[in-house]
């Protein structure tokens, strides 16, 4: 069974649904999750930096925030793993400044943000932080994305 996956976009960049979509099915797939549902939102500068404050207590625009469904609780039968929340203009930002293509920083983004959902956390420590960097190369390279 296929995971379902549901994209929202609330700005007027164009994404690549199709390959979002795929991103984020290889991490849920990959880590056994494929019976759960995931939601993605594609929100303005604004938005996700006023999100960004409430709920971290940072004050600046990011690239993608995750809302685990039920935090910290493993995900059983078709249950919601949670909310993607993504920034386009600050996708393309980082795509720019890094010389990659919106849409490989916006599978990567996918991917980051799904392994967060899943309980991975880059912040924790080093060791996490490889260990998170490896899952989305891993990822990646399944999509053939030239990261």
């Amino acid at each position: 069974m296929e995971p379902i996956i549901e994209i929202n976009n609330l700005t007027g960049r164009k994404i690549n649904a199709p390959l979002i979509k795929k991103a984020a099915a290889a991490v849920m797939e990959g880590e056994s999750k494929s019976r759960g549902e995931l939601s993605l939102v594609f929100v303005g500068k604004n938005r996700i930096r006023a999100l960004n404050k409430k709920y971290r207590m940072v004050d600046c625009a990011t690239d993608v925030l995750s809302f685990a469904h039920c935090e910290g609780k493993e995900l059983v039968g078709g249950r919601i793993l949670g909310e993607l929340v993504i920034c386009p203009e600050v996708v393309a930002q980082d795509a720019k400044q890094a010389r990659r293509a919106f849409d490989c920083q916006a599978a990567w983004v996918a991917i980051h943000g799904t392994l967060h959902l899943l309980g991975y956390d880059h912040e924790k420590n080093e060791a996490a932080a490889r260990s998170m960097r490896k899952k989305e190369e891993e990822y990646l390279s399944k999509l053939r994305v030239d990261f």
